[in-house]
């Protein structure tokens, strides 16, 4: 038999979406149609590769494998339509992506290889923003993806999980706690904590200081922009009442500080990547669902 592709974008869009509902609203057909065209290429093939229930759908063995195939078939699809358009001058298709400041590199370079195995010569083009400013830009089509500092609330956005981070506590190398191997937040009671302004993501800001005071810290804050800014360093290494909360990651690039882990990981870093839920089926889509560790990793819109 030859494949057909469009019954494989069908088949791709709900083993990702692990939902009918939701795959019919993003290939922007009615949920009768789909289900029918699943049943066709399930004909097809000679077995079932999907195991229907109330909360959603999972994928059988033979579903597993197709998803697979389907994503190489799709993706080497994609590219020869890009070759074709590339000899004819078209232009290379661009992801605008939301980038919130203090990113880690290490998901720049994922995104940027996840990019490229598109198959489609897509190119990733960053805008620095917000993670407040984010769901309107989405909202407006100014953006095609966002990542955002959970929680947010923004329901009619579709997120999926792209890191999740502990948060440890960053001080000077020399503060009397940096002695210390691990900490508690009681620990920090009587120091400042060097962080972000609210307004630039309300929801992950309220949701670590008032973890921070359930566990016995209520913490005085110095505002600052961005954990690059020289001033936020200064601040550590000349104060010994001023530490921050932030990855493990941060202080291996800065010599003069240290991290150190909290007891129990009270506190964690979570980043999702964002789109409207009717954005097209296309580089876009491909790209967030790529950025997340696993394909059954949970929806954020619920």
């Amino acid at each position: 038999m030859s494949w057909d592709l469009r019954r494989l974008s069908y088949f791709r869009a709900v083993a990702e979406e692990r939902h009918f509902g939701r795959a019919a609203e993003r290939l922007r057909i009615t949920q009768p149609s789909l289900s029918q065209q699943i049943k066709a290429l399930e004909r097809a093939v000679g077995a079932p590769l999907l195991e229907r229930s109330p909360r959603g759908v999972s994928l059988t063995p033979a579903g597993e494998v197709l998803l697979d195939e389907a994503r190489m078939l799709l993706s080497q699809a994609d590219h020869s339509l890009a070759a074709v358009r590339a000899a004819a001058g078209a232009a290379r298709p661009e992801i605008r992506v939301g980038l919130p400041a203090g990113v880690d590199a290490a998901l720049l370079r994922r995104i940027k290889e996840a990019t490229a195995a598109l198959g489609v010569r897509a190119v990733a083009v960053f805008r620095d923003t917000t993670t407040a400013a984010q769901p309107d830009l989405l909202r407006r089509g100014e953006l095609d993806l966002g990542l955002l500092r959970e929680p947010v609330d923004a329901d009619d956005l579709r997120r999926l999980p792209v890191v999740t981070e502990p948060l440890g506590v960053v001080l000077d190398v020399a503060h009397p706690l940096a002695e210390r191997d691990e900490l508690t937040l009681a620990d920090l009671a009587g120091q400042r904590l060097a962080w972000f302004p609210r307004e630039t993501a309300p929801g992950y800001h309220d949701e670590v200081l008032a973890t921070c005071r359930a566990h016995g810290w209520d913490p005085h804050t110095w505002a600052c922009e961005s954990r690059r800014h020289t001033s936020f360093v200064v601040q550590l290494t000349t104060n010994d009442d001023v530490v921050a909360l932030l990855p493990e990651h941060v202080a291996r690039h800065e010599p003069e500080l240290a991290w150190r882990p909290l007891r129990g990981t009270p506190l964690r870093l979570r980043v999702s990547v964002a789109w409207r839920k009717d954005l097209p089926d296309g580089p876009a889509r491909s790209l967030a669902h790529a950025l997340a560790p696993a394909a059954d990793q949970p929806v954020l819109d619920r």
